[in-house]
């Protein structure tokens, strides 16, 4: 028996599966862990099919259900827990956008996974900022990380629709 591990997921399989899905997650006050099989790397990984046998990866999987579609681009887990499945700890990236966020959190130099989001210790809340033509402009503070991530990813895009 050859093990097939899925690139994409075909969403009706993974629906029709959920049921053995959300049993093997232990829910955290922070990560959603997945408690099943793991690849040696810590990545969990979930039988979507028996009969041909078919993984995918858990946090793949998680994320699908989440957003109704696949990730398009890889996924970087926000949290740096290879084994954590909560979508909102999942944002998708390129390749270079992840050794980025790696190398920064390496260096001490970001305490936020998410892109405009660092974490201010006067405050004791997230901050939001974007650069507009050179200057920095506060996007506000926020409790939650993924709350400053989102308000940082509106104002991108708003960008977007202005310059078109």
């Amino acid at each position: 028996m050859t093990t097939e591990i899925a690139r994409s997921i075909d969403i009706e399989q993974l629906r029709a599966a959920e049921h053995r899905f959300w049993p093997k997650v232990k829910k955290t006050d922070t990560c959603w862990l997945w408690v099943a099989a793991r690849t040696p790397k810590g990545y969990g990984m979930f039988a979507l099919t028996t009969r041909p046998f078919r993984s995918v990866y858990a946090h793949r999987a998680a994320w699908t259900l989440a957003h109704a579609r696949a990730p398009i681009r890889r996924l970087d887990h926000a949290c740096l827990n290879r084994a954590c499945v909560n979508p909102a700890h999942l944002l998708e990236s390129t390749n270079r956008e992840n050794c980025q966020r790696l190398k920064r959190r390496a260096a001490g130099l970001c305490t936020s996974a998410y892109p405009g989001v660092s974490w201010s210790k006067t405050a004791r809340r997230w901050r939001t900022q974007i650069q507009i033509q050179g200057r920095r402009v506060e996007l506000g503070l926020f409790a939650e990380e993924s709350d400053a991530a989102a308000a940082y990813r509106r104002a991108c895009a708003s960008m977007k629709t202005r310059d078109e």
